[in-house]
């Protein structure tokens, strides 16, 4: 007894550490506790003792004290771009449920474990990973937080039970919109580059309200130009949006403005994609005026239509002249091909 400070000194002492529960009291003993604070002090310091909770001044609800694992159980209550990715993840790849004793547990699967690390790590959960092998053989991870307060801001958030085939676009401030994106992305988008080196991503629900919103908010939010979407041929019941080469680097641009957790994997395939190339109509800008394009190439000898794509695939047209005259000039000075390439008698 006599090597350990008095117990008014090392609750003082505790107190600084700013610990959260009993279990970190614990593995902090084991790992960096000086030798004049006890392990036990519930023991040592028996006559004076009241509680961990005292002990280390942290307040927590009934039953904590004997909880095994925790969570910050607000997190979902303040935006930040960590809770904006994560609620975006969770609307891809995370669903409600009760479990043992009806309790509300929030889930994630994931066949990426550090993503789940990332994500405990930001939410302060010491809920363990646990891992699995599926259907054909593949690794895959789970995490259960059980915390009715995180179940119960989600649904407050647009999150429900069952909502795979009708989930809504939730309301998200447009500071946090795209780290909202990115974490449905990693979840169940997907980004690649093709064997005709053609830049391509896509992403896949099963809620028709919801794709058809998001694809509202891509346009106005992301700025992208064109993106489509068609029924999933492997599944009846669920959409999938595609963006062309432009709009996937668009895309990428508009997702990684801001620092923040991200899925390593998906991010390097993006950042291959290249920079984004100037769209139609910004080479439009660049274009001569009918008649002073014509100029340029009757002389070139150029006879036909198919002669003319000859030589515009072989690259020796000038970048201020289209390589389709009839829909540049379109009411605009076109005339014909003939006309065009000076072959008119």
């Amino acid at each position: 007894m006599n090597k350990f400070i008095s117990f008014k000194e090392a609750r003082k002492y505790a107190r600084r550490l700013k610990l959260k529960n009993k279990r970190e009291w614990k593995e902090y003993s084991k790992t960096r506790r000086p030798k004049f604070i006890p392990s036990n002090p519930n023991i040592t310091y028996k006559g004076e003792w009241v509680s961990f909770q005292d002990w280390m001044g942290y307040k927590y609800e009934k039953g904590d004290e004997n909880r095994r694992y925790h969570v910050n159980k607000d997190f979902f209550k303040t935006w930040s771009h960590d809770m904006a990715y994560i609620l975006g993840f969770w609307f891809s790849d995370g669903y409600l449920y009760h479990g043992k004793r009806n309790k509300p547990l929030m889930g994630i699967s994931q066949m990426d474990k550090q993503i789940l690390k990332d994500i405990s790590k930001a939410m302060r959960s010491t809920y363990p990973i646990h891992e699995e092998k599926t259907a054909n053989g593949n690794i895959s991870y789970r995490i259960f937080i059980e915390c009715e307060e995180i179940v119960k801001d989600i649904v407050a958030l647009g999150g429900k039970y069952r909502k795979s085939l009708d989930m809504e676009f939730p309301d998200i401030p447009e500071v946090f919109l795209s780290d909202f994106i990115r974490g449905l992305w990693d979840g169940d988008g997907s980004a690649f580059i093709d064997k005709t080196n053609r830049a391509t991503a896509t992403f896949t629900c099963g809620s028709k309200k919801f794709v058809d919103y998001f694809i509202d908010v891509l346009k106005s939010s992301a700025k992208l130009e064109r993106p489509s979407v068609v029924r999933d041929k492997r599944r009846e019941s669920a959409y999938n949006i595609i963006l062309q080469p432009n709009d996937s680097r668009r895309l990428r641009e508009y997702i990684y403005q801001y620092n923040g957790i991200f899925l390593k994997r998906k991010k390097l395939v993006f950042k291959s994609m290249g920079k984004i190339r100037p769209s139609s109509k910004d080479i439009a800008k660049n274009f001569l005026p009918h008649d002073e394009a014509r100029n340029l190439i009757v002389n070139l000898g150029i006879k036909t239509q198919i002669e003319w794509y000859k030589y515009c695939k072989k690259q020796k047209r000038p970048n201020t002249v289209p390589s389709n005259p009839y829909k540049s000039y379109k009411n605009n000075g076109w005339v014909g091909w003939k006309h065009w390439l000076g072959q008119e008698e």
